[in-house]
């Protein structure tokens, strides 16, 4: 899943910039793409960050990474607890919040408002010239 998480930390990166570097750092769920960007993007064993950024115009939202923590699981995931995690795409797991521990007595909602962040286009970059892919990719930011 190190695809998810640079796709999700450019993102951030990207909103960092446009922000003139005001305001807090934000933190994308990667959990939220593993859980329901699956069949566009990839799971643990594989993605494409263009896959991201293509969920996100077509779907919406990734909730920050307070709403879905990372688990490393996703749906085909048989390594360690991921068998017994639930990694389906639904309002619990792309939001949640919980009143205390589960054997306290505590119970997990799903959120219908949350921080979140989206993208309205994307695109790759390509030219044979190493400097002009700089200057493009620059233009693209500025």
């Amino acid at each position: 899943s190190c695809w998810a998480h640079a796709a999700l930390s450019s993102l951030a990166d990207r909103i960092k910039i446009a922000r003139d570097g005001e305001g807090d750092d934000i933190n994308l769920s990667i959990q939220f793409v593993l859980n329901c960007a699956g069949d566009v993007a990839g799971s643990c064993h594989g993605g494409s960050h263009t896959g991201v950024y293509q969920f996100l115009k077509e779907n919406g939202p990734a909730p920050y990474l307070t709403c879905q923590p990372y688990l490393a699981c996703s749906q085909e995931s048989q390594e360690g607890f991921c068998p017994h995690v639930d990694t389906t795409c639904s309002a619990i797991n792309t939001c949640r919040t919980c009143s205390t521990f589960s054997d306290k007595g505590g119970e997990c909602v799903a959120l219908d408002y949350y921080p979140n962040a989206t993208v309205a286009e994307y695109g790759t970059i390509h030219h044979p010239d190493r400097a002009e892919r700089v200057r493009m990719i620059k233009a693209e930011i500025h």
